[in-house]
């Protein structure tokens, strides 16, 4: 099987790769499902799915050609259960941008998804020197579309609790760190996809949240390379949000090696002095073992 369905005390949720199953389209790998103990509806939209391995691309207008666009979608997934709480997603070097990936989740109890992603560029496909992966998640019917994270709306300002939602999709979509600095170049028929077109506001820390049915569902965040966040009102469908993010290498090398690592925690809202006394937490708690 394509999938597995793993739990513990207050998570349910179904991994899987690229396969279709029941309602679920094919292409939508990462997390299927995702349920806190009393809930029966899915927190990510049943056709789709959160944290999913989505597409590759390098700024320039080639990579929007047919079968380029979503690649990791389109290519050949294996998935392998190796425990009762671990799975792992495993990606062969892809026909065109030639990159071989490897995804290992942990469910954790108790409400945690971890996520290792790796990759390994096996050819120098990515044009100006630029690897860009792009995760999405597709949110089912949340009471808001907004994502929250700590960061600022101007240069001067002091760093504040700020909500964000962008107007229409691919319009100033993209979220940046306080201290990004990274030039990436963009054609300029890549301006209205999403990891081009940049919101004013930036963030302080690697963490962001966004609210459905009571739950808080908070995305966490350890890379040594660009990481930006990423929005859209409509990415899921009839109104459904998607709460996105992308990892940018610039000047990457063929052969090395490059990491993400995530952490989904899914449990009721408290506060968002909570959210970020989770991603305190778990950075902590990585220690020496950190991606930064």
């Amino acid at each position: 099987m394509d999938f597995a369905a793993f739990q513990v005390s207050r998570l349910r949720c179904i991994i899987g790769g690229n396969e279709p199953a029941g309602r679920h389209l094919p292409g939508y790998n990462g997390v299927h499902a995702l349920m806190g103990p009393r809930q029966r509806s899915n927190a990510f939209v049943p056709q789709y799915a959160g944290m999913n391995l989505e597409l590759y691309f390098d700024g320039s207008e080639h990579s929007l050609e047919g079968a380029l666009y979503f690649e990791p979608r389109r290519s050949p997934m294996q998935f392998h259960r190796l425990s009762k709480s671990t799975a792992l997603l495993y990606q062969p070097p892809t026909p065109f941008w030639g990159l071989e990936s490897w995804t290992t989740f942990t469910v954790q109890d108790p409400c945690y998804i971890e996520a290792e992603y790796r990759c390994v560029p096996r050819k120098r496909a990515f044009r100006n020197g630029l690897l860009g992966v792009f995760w999405a998640s597709y949110i089912n019917r949340s009471e808001s579309k907004a994502i929250h994270f700590r960061g600022r709306r101007t240069a001067n300002e002091r760093p504040r609790w700020l909500s964000f939602e962008s107007s229409r999709h691919g319009e100033k979509s993209s979220v940046r760190q306080v201290c990004d600095r990274a030039r990436t170049p963009m054609g300029r028929e890549i301006q209205r996809y999403m990891y081009a077109s940049m919101a004013p506001l930036r963030y302080e820390q690697p963490y962001y949240y966004g609210l459905r049915a009571g739950y808080m569902m908070l995305f966490m965040f350890d890379c040594e390379h660009v990481l930006r966040f990423a929005h859209s009102p409509s990415g899921g469908g009839q109104g459904n949000p998607a709460w996105d993010f992308y990892m940018l290498v610039p000047d990457y090398s063929v052969g090395k090696q490059y990491a993400l690592r995530m952490r989904l925690c899914y449990k009721p809202f408290v506060s968002s002095r909570d959210t970020a006394a989770e991603f305190a937490a778990w950075r902590k708690s990585l220690g020496g073992e950190r991606c930064a």
